[in-house]
């Protein structure tokens, strides 16, 4: 069975869990409010543990930082699953899931001194960055649609 994350499409509610819309993202329920329900079927426990994180950031309301932090993004939020999802087989740790104050995403791991960096925005171009142990940093950008580069990212963390 391979792995799948899938929208339910509902909106519950922040403050009474309980669903109050079925229907596409945008109508019924605001993002700042109430967020959809992803269902998340024969994946890795990895990428259960970040959605959830996703999840919660997603109920995270404008100024959640003090600072006039935005909520997450529809965009952002849906490319972040849509990494995860192309993510799902690679045998990662679970990652550090952060809300930028723009409303984006960072998927952030650190292993034996090697650190990748994921950073999700609105637009249509994902951000890497890679930090050796050496302190050698590499900046790339590519589309998330660029397999592999994930690939090659998932592998250098893990293996070196």
């Amino acid at each position: 069975m391979t792995g799948q994350i899938e929208e339910l499409g509902a909106w519950y509610s922040s403050r009474s869990n309980q669903p109050d819309y079925y229907g596409d993202w945008g109508m019924g329920g605001s993002a700042a409010t109430s967020s959809p329900v992803l269902i998340l079927r024969g994946q890795a426990d990895w990428v259960i543990e970040a959605v959830k994180k996703l999840e919660a950031l997603g109920r995270l309301q404008r100024d959640w930082d003090s600072y006039d932090g935005l909520p997450l993004h529809r965009e952002a939020r849906e490319m972040t699953v849509r990494v995860l999802d192309d993510l799902q087989y690679k045998s990662l740790p679970i990652p550090a899931v952060v809300l930028g104050s723009g409303g984006t995403v960072s998927l952030e791991w650190r292993v034996q001194g090697r650190e990748l960096e994921i950073g999700i925005g609105r637009g249509p171009v994902v951000e890497y960055v890679k930090v050796n142990p050496d302190g050698n940093v590499q900046e790339l950008e590519a589309s998330p649609e660029n397999k592999e580069i994930l690939a090659y990212l998932s592998r250098w963390l893990v293996n070196g």
